[in-house]
């Protein structure tokens, strides 16, 4: 008997229903993570398999379009196939393929990311909402979604008439109350919208058609006047709810955590990220208005209520700001409401903790010395508290009981405690001796605490004179320098704030928030060089990184270097900032400005020659080089010994590592030094000739007659009485040094010329502009 094998085509079966759930969830992490590519692998596995239902296809051919457009707009026609498989399989009900129509839509629409709103073309999103209306054997509630979804589009392009007319069209079809009742608030969203943004016709006009329908459809109207931005009204509203002694407690109490002032006070007095001192003040009084007056009764049924408190008491700054805070309210605030909340019986005992030691130095910034000393005294053996905080009270009495003389003792009968906690904990009651007014005792402290916490030795790299120095990646990698192991330095010290996170010893301090500091992402090996030549300074980066490639592959952040270059003590600093694997070789001099260009101030530039930076890949990592050229720094030449104020933050992919150890970005304070040698004087007069020459074409180039010293010459668009007058004089002056400049100067003639022309030269249209202000002061506005 022979029996024939036929194989059978391999058929690919849905899963169960919790590996299917299973299977959705990681393709949302693989999102989530922005792994866009492996989340539709995963969702196009899922899909081969042709039993899916109909809710798992649908689901799946979603996520698999919102992965697709999530890789950016070129992949709008794969987001866009998923989609219309939705919407052409006849198994699948209506309602899913108009919610798929309505997500193709919005898919369009993300796919113009980048362009201005008002250069966006929407007709082709309005389109494809309008298939949803053509869909056969629509049902009235399946047609309201889809005019639901078209009205969207219209408030979203701020076609309000339209959007509202939409809606309105529901309002005529055959369906639930409900419906109805999402078209009215809909349109009630559009009019709040116009009381937001609108005329303050339009905004009054808008205001009352709101309020008519929220009251004919029973609305809450606490949530549109909050919405309106009326919080007079709310107020009103909620404390006559508080006033009337018919309202119940649960009632009273919804009514009172309502209110505005606490609604509004995560961000609290906060336009654009930056504080209003005005309203965070009167948050802060309206608070505690109204919660002297209904909080305490409130608290009788429940004392936990006083945590309603919480957010606003975290968020308040206890020491007040002589920017923000000119008023003491913020300490005040802070000690009035920590005393109510420690009356909370189911404080948290992290909450705890917070809430008393800020109320402390509360009372400290208040001067109430009396309830500091009472406080700390009871939470010295408060077990609440952690060693550290106890011991940190106890510091706090000792010191303002004492004067400061029991200090040392209290300190060295400390045995439990580390010396880097003991030592933030010795700071920390500084600064309440210090908010007390207590000078001497709060000095006595800091000596205490400088006892214990080893001084780090100020970071140092030399910049040596080097002829023709390295000016590139390519120059740096073949210089000698690189080889020299006394040249340079290392990014090797933790950012982090040196106090609060130094260790036993004096070896190394952490940057708090870091996501790892194990050494195991391989990108924290960095090397430092400068160097000098007549043109200017050279810095080179030599930044190692183990997975140079990913990096330039995309697959990992590369490193960015914060960098900071100070000409001199008290000299406003220079910005950098390059980024790996690349950075636009303009990055940096002109992302934070710390001075505008001024007659003894200016700001390097990749157009005029004075800054230039180069970065490339190197055999084990990647190479940054940065110039300076002298032309900014004409008025601060260094000498042989010179130190300029340099710190370089390398920000790996766990955490920062830096030349000097910086406690905090733009702290000048814990900054290194780049020490200037090799600064002959024939070296320094080469440096003078290189900048001789920049120096007296510019002043050449000034002098054109559409330029900003010749133009005063031009009879139409200048002044030539004025020219006379003041400029060709300067100019005249000038001249005669600049007919002296040529590759013959001696040392004798570089020198003079240096002192006496190039300031002028340098600075010719500041020069120029004093004589315009001091001429028009002379001769128009004095008249």
């Amino acid at each position: 008997i022979v029996v024939s094998m036929v194989s059978a085509p391999l058929v690919a079966h849905a899963a169960p229903a919790a590996e299917l759930n299973k299977q959705y969830n990681e393709i949302r992490t693989e999102i989530r993570t922005k792994n866009y590519v492996d989340a539709v692998r995963k969702a196009d596995q899922v899909l081969q398999a042709n039993d899916l239902s109909v809710k798992d296809k649908v689901r799946f051919l979603s996520i698999a379009a919102e992965a697709s457009i999530s890789q950016g707009s070129s992949q709008y026609v794969v987001a866009k196939s998923y989609y219309e498989k939705i919407i052409a399989d006849p198994a699948i009900d209506n309602t899913s393929k108009i919610n798929a129509i309505n997500d193709l839509a919005n898919t369009y629409i993300q796919s113009l990311t980048g362009q201005y709103l008002d250069k966006m073309d929407l007709s082709p999103a309005y389109a494809i909402l309008d298939r949803a209306l053509q869909l056969p054997n629509l049902k009235p509630e399946e047609k309201a979604l889809a005019l639901m979804h078209i009205g969207k589009l219209y408030d979203r392009d701020d076609k309000d008439n339209q959007a509202k007319s939409t809606y309105q069209k529901i309002q005529n079809l055959d369906v639930s109350d409900a419906t109805k009742n999402k078209a009215w608030q809909a349109t009630v969203d559009v009019y709040v919208k116009e009381v937001l943004y609108g005329t303050d016709q339009e905004s009054d006009n808008a205001a009352k058609e709101a309020i008519s329908v929220s009251e004919k459809q029973g609305f809450d109207l606490v949530s549109l006047y909050n919405r309106m931005g009326d919080f007079d009204t709310v107020t009103a509203m909620l404390t006559k709810v508080l006033d009337d002694p018919k309202s119940t407690d649960a009632g009273r109490w919804a009514a009172f955590s309502n209110l505005p002032c606490f609604t509004r006070s995560s961000g609290a007095g906060s336009t654009n990220g930056r504080t209003n001192p005005q309203a965070f003040r009167a948050i802060l009084t309206e608070i505690q208005q109204l919660s002297s007056k209904y909080l305490p009764t409130l608290m009788q049924a429940d004392p936990s209520r006083a945590k309603i408190l919480l957010t606003t008491f975290k968020g308040t700054p206890v020491t007040p700001n002589v920017f923000y805070y000119p008023t003491n309210a913020s300490p005040k605030y802070v000690a009035w409401a920590g005393k109510l909340l420690l009356q909370v019986p189911k404080l948290s005992d992290k909450d705890y903790s917070l809430v008393l030691t800020q109320y402390i130095a509360a009372l400290a910034a208040l001067h109430q010395n009396d309830q500091v000393i009472a406080q700390s005294a009871s939470s010295q053996s408060n077990t609440r508290l952690d060693a550290a905080t106890q011991f940190w009270a106890h510091l706090v009495n000792v010191s303002l009981t004492s004067k400061g003389a029991d200090i040392s003792k209290t300190i060295q009968a400390e045995k439990a405690l580390s010396n880097k906690i003991k030592a933030q904990a010795i700071l920390d009651a500084a600064q309440i001796a210090l908010s007390a007014e207590q000078e001497n005792t709060s000095e006595a402290l800091y000596d205490a605490y400088k006892k214990i916490v080893p001084d780090l030795p100020v970071a140092a790299v030399n910049a040596v004179f080097t002829p023709n120095a390295p000016n590139d990646v390519g120059s740096w990698l073949a210089s000698p320098l690189l080889k020299d192991p006394k040249a340079g330095a290392k990014l090797d010290r933790p950012y982090g704030d040196n106090l609060k996170l130094l260790q036993e010893t004096d070896t190394t301090i952490g940057r708090a928030g870091a996501d790892s500091v194990d050494g195991k992402t391989g990108d924290h090996d960095t090397n430092f060089y400068v160097s000098a030549d007549a043109q200017g300074i050279h810095l080179f980066f030599d930044a190692h990184d183990e997975h140079a490639q990913e990096v330039v592959d995309g697959l990992l952040r590369g490193s960015s270097f914060e960098t900071y270059l100070s000409p001199g003590e008290n000299q406003p600093y220079y910005f950098f900032y390059p980024r790996l694997p690349n950075s636009p070789v303009t990055t940096g001099p002109t992302d934070f400005i710390t001075m505008y260009p001024n007659a003894r101030w200016r700001l390097p530039s990749t157009d005029d020659g004075t800054f230039r930076n180069d970065i490339r890949r190197t055999p084990d990592g990647f190479g940054i080089s940065m110039f300076l050229s002298w032309d900014l720094f004409y008025d601060k030449l260094p000498v042989d010994g010179t130190k300029w104020r340099f710190e370089s933050i390398r920000w790996t992919r766990s955490g920062g590592f830096s030349f000097a150890g910086s406690q905090s970005v733009h702290n000048p304070s814990s900054w290194g030094d780049i020490i200037f040698s090799g600064l002959t004087p024939q070296n320094l007069n080469a440096i003078k000739r290189a900048i001789i020459f920049d120096a007296v074409a510019k002043y050449r180039d000034a002098k054109g007659i559409t330029k900003p010293v010749g133009q005063w010459n031009d009879p139409e668009l200048g002044d030539p009485a004025f020219y006379q007058a003041d400029v060709a004089p300067l100019l005249a002056r000038l001249d005669k040094y600049a007919d002296m400049v040529n590759k013959d100067m001696t040392a004798a003639d570089a020198d003079k010329i240096f002192n006496e022309a190039v300031p002028g030269w340098m600075e010719i249209n500041y020069r120029v502009a004093a004589l315009r202000a001091q001429y028009l002061k002379e001769n128009l506005i004095a008249k």
